[in-house]
């Protein structure tokens, strides 16, 4: 897979604003948007969007597991398509999502969500790789 072709701290060759991280992220970032766009049919379509008929008649509630990088002991933050008791579905795009959860530090940077106010994430699996409760 191309994401993972060059390991850029072995190969001495560190992807710029990547602060040393194993792989670029930007290839990360536009292999998701294109598999987005090829079955929803927008790059930016949102996480709780419904999707556009045909190609995918149903939606299916779903979530990932992100943390604050500034804060990884705080309780994380669950990214959701669904609304639940007491939070809402979430506003952000899937590739967005997608970059927030795999940024598992020293292998990707981690993905900063704009969406008031933003935050900076990083890989929940940091510490809540399988939450026992969601919120």
């Amino acid at each position: 897979m191309e994401i993972f072709n060059t390991d850029h701290i072995l190969a001495g060759k560190i992807p710029v604003g990547d602060d040393r991280c194993r792989f670029d992220f930007n290839i990360l970032e536009e292999k998701v948007k294109s598999l987005v766009e090829q079955q929803l049919g927008d790059k930016d379509h949102v996480m709780s969007a419904k999707p556009k008929p045909p190609k995918i008649p149903i939606q299916c509630h779903t979530f990932v597991v992100a943390q604050m990088a500034g804060n990884v002991t705080a309780p994380p933050t669950i990214l959701r398509s669904y609304n639940a008791e007491g939070v809402s579905r979430s506003k952000c795009t899937i590739w967005e999502v997608a970059r927030a959860t795999t940024a598992a530090p020293s292998f990707f940077k981690p993905m900063t969500i704009d969406h008031p106010p933003p935050i900076k994430y990083v890989d929940g699996g940091l510490g809540y790789n399988n939450p026992p409760t969601l919120h």
